[in-house]
């Protein structure tokens, strides 16, 4: 006999962190504003197909800076380590009020809208925040002592331009998903 089906559905599998990079490793922070790094992210290579739900970047702000900041899924194009970049509309995002920063830097996760399913592959985290100045703006925590992740960093001087990779930083970040 096969038991009856009483309405209760299969346990959903547990986020996790995929692949990170420790913010006790932070020696710098990235400063992005309007005209000025708006993008900023981190390269890395999914071994496996995985669902991804969020980002965490190590942040901070600086002065009082007001609008949103959008952490973007990209696919990457370039060697994964060397110079990859973002290619492509993103794949999934999530947004948050950058006002609810404080000066000290700390993790911030943003969940994806829409939850990605991932081949494995290479991929791009970024966060974009189109606003702000100098003396207003966003941080980013970066490595750029002792890089050991296997990815790389990019920018792009304003969103929706062209991105440079970059071998010598490293961004603190954690991938979410299962």
């Amino acid at each position: 006999m096969f038991p009856m089906d009483h309405g209760i559905s299969a346990p959903v599998s547990a986020e996790v962190i995929l692949d990170s990079y420790s913010e006790t490793n932070v020696s710098a922070y990235a400063k992005q504003y309007a005209g000025f790094n708006e993008n900023v992210g981190q390269a890395l290579n999914l071994p496996a197909a995985k669902t991804l739900t969020a980002a965490e970047f190590y942040l901070r702000k600086t002065g009082s800076p007001t609008g949103t900041v959008t952490v973007r899924l990209k696919a990457a194009t370039g060697t994964v380590g060397t110079d990859a970049t973002p290619t492509g509309a993103a794949l999934a995002s999530g947004t948050f009020d950058i006002s609810t920063l404080t000066a000290s830097g700390q993790w911030i996760k943003t969940t994806f809208s829409t939850p990605y399913s991932a081949t494995s592959g290479d991929y791009t985290i970024e966060t974009v925040y189109t606003g702000g100045a100098s003396g207003t703006d966003l941080e980013v925590g970066r490595d750029e002592s002792s890089t050991a992740h296997a990815g790389n960093t990019f920018y792009a001087t304003t969103d929706g331009g062209a991105y440079t990779g970059q071998s010598t930083v490293d961004y603190a970040f954690r991938l979410y998903g299962y």
